[in-house]
C-alpha cells in the first residue's frame, strides 16, 4: 500500500490577489460612506453671525435693498427696518428680486415679496432676522435670531 502524501491547503497566487483586491475594494467602499452621506445631507453651520449693515439713512423708505456681501435684503418701510435672508433654502443659491417677489436662479424656487415659499424645490420660506440699533446708530443684523416677517426695528 502506497502512502498518499497530503498536500496542505494553500492559496494559489490568483486566489490571493482576488481576495486582496476584494478586501481593498471593501475597505475603500466603507471609507467612502461618510463622504457620500455628507454630500447628500446639507450641513447646518452654527455660527455666531452678526453683521453691521450701515445706518438707517442708507436705506430708502418703501424699498428693498440687496446687500451682496452679507447676502441680505433690507426692507425699510413706515414701520421700521427688517432683514431677510437672500439665500435660497433649497441648496443655498442667492435669490434675485423680481416683480412678483424673489426667484432662485439655480433651481427655480419662487418666494413671495415677504419670502414665503410659493413653488419650487425649496420647502421652507426665506428667514427674517432680528435687527438691532447700536449706540453709534448703526444697524446690526443677528442671523442667529429668526423673527417673523412682520418684525421691525422701529427707528
Amino acid at each position: 500500500m502506497e502512502l498518499e502524501e497530503e498536500v496542505p491547503n494553500s492559496y494559489s497566487r490568483r486566489q490571493f490577489f482576488r481576495h486582496l483586491s476584494w478586501s481593498v475594494l471593501s475597505f475603500a467602499g466603507l471609507a467612502a460612506i461618510p463622504f457620500v452621506i455628507s454630500s447628500i445631507i446639507p450641513r447646518k453651520v452654527i455660527e455666531n453671525k452678526r453683521v453691521r449693515i450701515g445706518k438707517p439713512g442708507d436705506f430708502p423708505i418703501n424699498r428693498i435693498t440687496f446687500l451682496p456681501e452679507s447676502r441680505l435684503f433690507i426692507l425699510r418701510d413706515h414701520k421700521g427696518i427688517a432683514a431677510m435672508s437672500a439665500v435660497c433654502t433649497h441648496l443655498g443659491c442667492v435669490v434675485e428680486q423680481d416683480a412678483s417677489g424673489f426667484l432662485c436662479p439655480c433651481h427655480g424656487s419662487c418666494y413671495s415679496v415677504i419670502g414665503l415659499i410659493e413653488s419650487g424645490p425649496a420647502q421652507r420660506s426665506l428667514p427674517w432676522y432680528k435687527v438691532a440699533a447700536l449706540p453709534d446708530q448703526s444697524l446690526l443684523v443677528n442671523m442667529n435670531q429668526v423673527v417673523s416677517p412682520q418684525s421691525r426695528l422701529n427707528i
